[in-house]
């Protein structure tokens, strides 16, 4: 028999306890076990009826390691992905930090504008209060 990985994982108690194993390159080829040693002979033969039942469907049957392969090629579409999402956010960074300094420069020449009208403005006299005169017309209220 070609030789296919297989990996065994405890069962939590809530799932009967015991061992499962399985076949990563062959999908849905698992079995378990009390044991770890009987997990493994019960996934063997797990294997050997699924290429079994494969062949008498005239089906495809994976190569060992396809999984294997199969997930690194995964990671590195990921990888490919993540790394062309940053990319894009340090252009989009980048592009948004050359908006916020125009925006910046242009409220800076607005401010020097403004500054500059009201260097040419003359002062403005504010009317003479007299803030005591003011409150002394103000009258006390009493509590009821």
């Amino acid at each position: 028999m070609t030789k296919y990985a297989i990996v065994i994982v405890p069962l939590d108690d809530e799932d009967g306890g015991g061992y499962l194993g399985f076949a990563p390159d062959l999908p849905g080829c698992m079995s378990d076990g009390e044991t770890q040693s009987e997990a493994l002979q019960n996934t063997q033969d797990a294997i050997g009826e699924w290429l079994d039942l494969q062949r008498s469907r005239n089906v495809e049957i994976p190569d060992p390691g396809s999984a294997s392969a199969l997930a690194q090629q995964r990671e590195e579409q990921l990888l490919d992905a993540i790394r062309s999402l940053a990319d894009y956010r340090k252009q989009v960074d980048a592009d948004y930090r050359e908006q916020v300094d125009e925006e910046n420069k242009r409220l800076k020449r607005k401010l020097a504008e403004l500054i500059a009208v009201l260097k040419d403005t003359p002062p403005r006299r504010l009317p003479n209060i007299d803030v005591e005169k003011s409150m002394s017309n103000l009258k006390p209220t009493r509590p009821h």
